[in-house]
C-alpha cells in the first residue's frame, strides 16, 4: 500500500499566492490586505487553500460561475424571478485537484 507523499510549501509563497488571488476575486488591490484579513476573509467565505506540487489555489466551492437568473414574464406584467440554489461546498475539497506525484521534498 502506498502512503500519501508531504507536499512541502513555503507559508510566505501561500500567503503571497492566497492574497493575490483572493484579491482578484474580491476585487482590491492585494497589498491592502493583511494576513489578519487574509485568514478573516478566507474564514467568513469557507473558501479552502489547496496546494498540488504545481500551484496553490482557492477553492471557493463553487462548481462554476453563477449567471443571472433569466426572469419568466407573466400575464399581467409581472415577472418570475428564480432563486439560485445555496452553494454547496465539495465534500472533499481536494477531489478536483491532481494527487501529489512528485519525487522531491519528504514524504
Amino acid at each position: 500500500m502506498e502512503h500519501p507523499r508531504t507536499l512541502v510549501v513555503r507559508q510566505d509563497w501561500l500567503i503571497e499566492q492566497a492574497t493575490i488571488q483572493l484579491a482578484h476575486l474580491i476585487d482590491v488591490d492585494a497589498a491592502s490586505i493583511s494576513v489578519r484579513e487574509l485568514a478573516r476573509q478566507l474564514r467568513g467565505r469557507g473558501i479552502t487553500i489547496v496546494c498540488t506540487p504545481v500551484a496553490i489555489t482557492l477553492d471557493t466551492g463553487a462548481a462554476e460561475p453563477e449567471s443571472e437568473p433569466t426572469p419568466t414574464a407573466q400575464p399581467g406584467g409581472q415577472f418570475l424571478l428564480p432563486i439560485p440554489q445555496p452553494r454547496r461546498p465539495p465534500k472533499n475539497p481536494h477531489q478536483n485537484h491532481p494527487a501529489n506525484l512528485n519525487d522531491f521534498g519528504g514524504g
